[in-house]
Parts: C-alpha cells; structure tokens; sequence
C-alpha cells in the first residue's frame, strides 16, 4: 500500500515534471530582481538591510553569547528538525498520507514543498560556493568572506534555514489558518536560532536563509497554483 502510494506521488503533478519545473524556477528566480513587484520590493529592502546589519554585527554578537556546552548541544539537537533526513521523509510522509487519505491538499503540500526544498538547496549551494563564508568556529571567528576552509561547507546562506523556511512558507500558503502559521513559521525560526546556538552560523547567515526561503516558498506556491494546483 505504501509503495503503491508512493508510485503514485511520483507520477502526480509536479513530480512527474519535476526536473523541467526546476529548470524553470531556478531560471526566474535568479532573473527575479529584474521584475521584482512593489510587493516583494519593500521586503528585500526590509530583509535585505536586517542582513547587512547583522553581517557587520555578527562577531559580536556571537562572542557575546553564553557559548557554554549546553547551549551547543541544545542547538545542536534543535537543528535536527531542519537537517535533510527530517526534511525529506517529511515531505515524502505528506504526499504518500495525502494520497493514501484521499487528501488532495496535503498530497499538494508534499509535492510543492519538494519542489520548493530543492529549489532552495540548489540556491544556497551556489551562494555558499560564491561566498566562502567562514563559520564561527572557523579561522579567528571573524565571519570573513572569500576566506573559508571549503567552498562546499561555507556558512552564508544557512542550509537549515533556507530549507525550513522554504517548507514553512509552502505549508502556510497552503494552510492559511492562523496556528498552522505560527506553528510552521515558528519550528523555522526555532531551527535558525538553533544553528546560531550550535556555533555553525552566524545570525547574519540564518537571516539571510530566512528570507530566500521564504520567498523561495512563496515563489513556487504562487506560479504553481496559477499552473492549476491548489
């Protein structure tokens, strides 16, 4: 029953085109500021300077934290919800349950937040490989750019972050009601300030995650449901 129902998350829309739909996204998402609306002008600006000010402000405000071994090992756990062995099998759970349950919205839900988590992963990867971003564990703490151990491992954008706003967003679009906001916007911000408290971002890393994810979300709910979905 189960493999049954995954066969047939897999051939449902958006899955069965999912690669061409990707392809799509990434090319309008990276052209975006070019035919950015009022709408979502005013928040890039808004979030957009919140990153800039927590960049310059990261070193101390990190060094100015309890950095003790609890505060590590909470975060540390925290961060799990938003790692890719909870994101995924949560994503795949929705679709299959959806299908399984008749439930066309939470069978949507599973498949635009697939879409969305790659999405957003393929847009963190890149800025991470551009950026070069030290953790705060890293070099003498200072956050500098361009001056990384890894490309493959850098700290600007916030993997966790991105990818759990990402999901928040599709899961509040597609539940407008008021606590499954505040539940999935909450997980999310919860999970960003537990990468800060783990030590493997700067404040300034998970804003700026934050805020692609979001509109990473809300990008792909807003042109899929115009393609016919919910």
């Amino acid at each position: 029953m189960l493999l049954a129902a995954g066969v047939l998350c897999a051939q449902g829309q958006p899955f069965r085109h999912l690669p061409k739909l990707i392809g799509q996204d990434q090319a309008r998402i990276w052209t975006s500021p070019l035919h950015t609306s009022r709408r979502d002008l005013k928040w890039w600006v808004l979030f957009g300077g919140a990153t800039g000010a927590l960049i310059a402000a990261d070193r101390h405000i990190s060094a100015g934290l309890p950095n003790t071994a609890g505060q590590v090992s909470a975060g540390t756990w925290v961060s799990r919800f938003g790692a890719a062995y909870t994101l995924i099998p949560l994503t795949a759970g929705a679709c299959v349950a959806g299908v399984l349950r008749h439930d066309d919205p939470l069978r949507d839900t599973g498949m635009l937040a697939a879409e969305s988590l790659i999405d957003a992963n393929l847009v963190s990867e890149a800025i991470k490989l551009a950026a070069d971003r030290q953790r705060p564990l890293e070099g003498a703490g200072g956050g500098h750019f361009e001056a990384g151990p890894s490309r493959w491992s850098a700290g600007f954008p916030s993997g966790h972050a991105i990818s759990t706003w990402a999901l928040a967003s599709v899961i509040a679009h597609q539940y407008p009601r008021t606590w499954v906001k505040v539940a999935a916007y909450g997980a999310a911000a919860a999970v960003s300030l537990a990468r800060v408290g783990a030590r493997r971002h700067f404040p300034g890393d998970v804003m700026a995650g934050a805020a692609m994810g979001w509109f990473i979300g809300d990008f792909v709910y807003i042109h899929r449901a115009r393609a016919g979905l919910p």
